[in-house]
């Protein structure tokens, strides 16, 4: 959908519902957050939702400020979140379900899953109370 028909959604909920914009937006991008701190990789958020890689790739980076994930993850993030939202209780989930062979997530990329989980959660909240 091109900018100046988006705008027009945008104005749309907020006449008529009096949802502000920025939460439309949210919206409309919620199934590609949830799919991501879900683990899922851009390809397989593309290929899901038909969307091209390219729009999944700059809303996340918007967002979340994270390009994505190369590949799926084996795993939850947002699971294992939403069970411990606490750094160290999620780090150490991480590290009990990927083991210590899994040379491709660190400790940097897990401080990246958890604050991917951290905007999604607040996300999620702002989506919660605004869109009634």
């Amino acid at each position: 959908m091109n900018e100046a028909k988006w705008e027009v959604v945008r104005q749309f909920y907020m006449d008529s519902f009096g949802i502000a914009p920025e939460l439309v937006d949210l919206m409309a991008s919620n199934e590609i957050l949830l799919m991501c701190v879900s683990g899922s990789s851009n390809e397989s958020i593309s290929r899901i939702l038909n969307v091209d890689k390219e729009s999944i790739a700059e809303i996340l980076d918007v967002i979340l400020t994270f390009s994505g994930w190369e590949k799926d993850l084996d795993f939850s993030p947002y699971r294992m979140f939403k069970e411990d939202s606490s750094f160290i209780g999620f780090t150490g989930q991480v590290l009990e379900t990927i083991g210590p062979e899994d040379a491709g997530i660190n400790l940097q990329t897990i401080k990246a899953m958890y604050n991917n989980c951290k905007i999604y959660e607040s996300i999620e909240e702002q989506l919660e109370i605004g869109w009634k």
